[in-house]
């Protein structure tokens, strides 16, 4: 009966209280190398971005966005790279079919979501997500050389 006892005096504590999730995100970004408008096949790459939490008690869900680059006039249909006044064009998709535009949801594209399940406790906890990178071949109206464009990476936990 002692036995019995103590496990229902337990079972009558308040929960701990879960505390708030500390998280951050970093991300490497694609380096297509340079151009050369006369090979015949697409050049695909990857980068990463990455997100870190450390948490207790509780689940951090939170979905990844991409804006369309500085040079894309607004459109995720039109990303493009710059060199000089040379533009290329290229895309970041969220697989590896390179199928489904990685962008804020809107325009035709997709975000990526993802959670962390910290039910005790998670500390410096990483997810990796892969941009899949591709760059089209035969641009001809775009110069030789390096071309670069900034991607804003905007993770929202919910």
């Amino acid at each position: 009966m002692r036995r019995v006892f103590c496990l229902a005096i337990l079972a009558f504590l308040p929960p701990a209280a879960a505390q708030a999730a500390t998280c951050t995100v970093s991300a490497t970004g694609i380096a297509f190398g340079t151009y050369i408008p006369s090979n015949a096949s697409p050049t695909d790459r990857t980068g990463t971005v990455t997100v870190t939490c450390s948490a207790a008690l509780q689940t951090v869900n939170y979905t990844v966005a991409l804006n369309a680059g500085l040079n894309s006039g607004g459109s995720f249909a039109n990303r493009r790279m710059k060199n000089g006044t040379s533009l290329l064009s290229y895309q970041i998709y969220s697989n590896s079919a390179r199928t489904t535009v990685w962008g804020n949801g809107t325009g035709g594209s997709s975000t990526v979501s993802g959670s962390f399940n910290c039910l005790v406790a998670c500390t410096n906890t990483k997810r990796n997500h892969t941009a899949y990178g591709r760059l089209p071949a035969l641009q001809w109206t775009a110069s030789p050389g390096a071309h670069s464009d900034t991607i804003t990476v905007t993770v929202t936990f919910n």
